[in-house]
């Protein structure tokens, strides 16, 4: 766990960026862990995961063996966001700051950039109590062979969110590859979707 505790007491907010396939890092999870039991206390951390970030806290919070390994043909891909209203009447608040015309536009377009072989399919989710208890499915998507992921998540009660797609590549990396172009979306309605989910975090984080 190493410094975990020291290091949250720095922090007002927690972002755990992509990367490459690994399995959550001991610091990391202390870390996460941490964050979860801060806003459980009655505090305020707001906590992200973006691709492997979100990854990191399905691993986390649903135990080994949550998360399905090169399950799913997400390499590389723009593609739509199905939208799961959370149960009852809360309304999610990771795309609160999206107008209808963008909402419209992030289900019926391919404008979410997504590149990533792992994650947990909707139903698998809804299986674990850890995980199912915590947060709540708000979009889901699909591989290129149609298999359905959990496509981003928040905290029923605390400002937790994770998601699977990379809204920071849309705004800030261009489409030259190492190993060929890529494909990330970069029409205005992709980048105002990127900009509100980013904004959904920073107001979280300027919050505390």
């Amino acid at each position: 766990e190493g410094d975990a505790g020291a290091w949250l007491g720095r922090l007002s907010a927690l972002l755990i960026p992509g990367g490459p396939t690994y399995p959550v890092a001991r610091f990391a999870d202390a870390l996460i862990k941490r964050a979860i039991e801060a806003n459980a206390a009655g505090g305020y951390f707001p906590l992200w995961g973006t691709c492997l970030g979100h990854e990191w806290i399905v691993e986390s919070v649903g135990g080994v063996g949550a998360l399905q390994i090169g399950t799913f043909d997400g390499e590389d891909l723009p593609a739509a966001l199905a939208f799961e209203p959370p149960p009852g009447a809360r309304a999610a608040r990771l795309y609160s700051d999206a107008n209808r015309a963008l909402r419209r536009s992030l289900q019926t377009e391919s404008i979410s950039y997504f590149s990533h072989r792992d994650g947990i399919e909707p139903e698998r989710f809804m299986r674990n109590p850890a995980l199912s208890s915590l947060f709540d499915i708000v979009a889901t998507s699909k591989d290129r062979t149609g298999k359905t992921y959990v496509a981003a998540m928040e905290g029923k009660r605390w400002p937790i969110y994770g998601v699977q797609y990379h809204p920071e590549k849309i705004r800030y990396q261009n489409n030259t590859g190492r190993f060929g172009p890529l494909h990330i979306p970069k029409s205005a309605e992709a980048a105002a979707g990127a900009a509100a989910e980013e904004g959904r975090g920073k107001e979280d984080a300027d919050a505390n």
